[in-house]
């Protein structure tokens, strides 16, 4: 995931450091304000698919890339000023 400050300027997020393999937190500046929360679970046994949550609480400008089997890629971004809305997609990727 990358951020665009207003002045143009691209820079990574940063990872908030949850630990666990299927959720992460991300922030922009400081660690104390987080920004999105991004969430990848095993949903094979209910519909065949691996499952993409993101949570973003920000007007910033962002692309988030998540890459999946095969190189296929889920994404979803924010244009600058607009409250960013979440996303929920269930069948995000096809479990192989």
């Amino acid at each position: 995931m990358c951020v665009v400050l207003p002045n143009g300027e691209e820079r990574p997020a940063l990872d908030w450091g949850l630990g666990g393999p299927s959720s992460t937190l991300l922030y922009f500046f400081d660690r104390e304000n987080v920004e999105v929360l991004v969430k990848v679970l095993d949903g094979c046994a209910i519909n065949g698919h691996r499952w993409v949550f993101a949570a973003p609480a920000t007007d910033l400008a962002f692309h988030l890339a998540i890459s999946g089997p095969g190189g296929k890629q889920w994404t979803h971004l924010n244009p600058a000023g607009l409250t960013a809305l979440p996303r929920a997609d269930t069948q995000a990727f096809v479990c192989e």
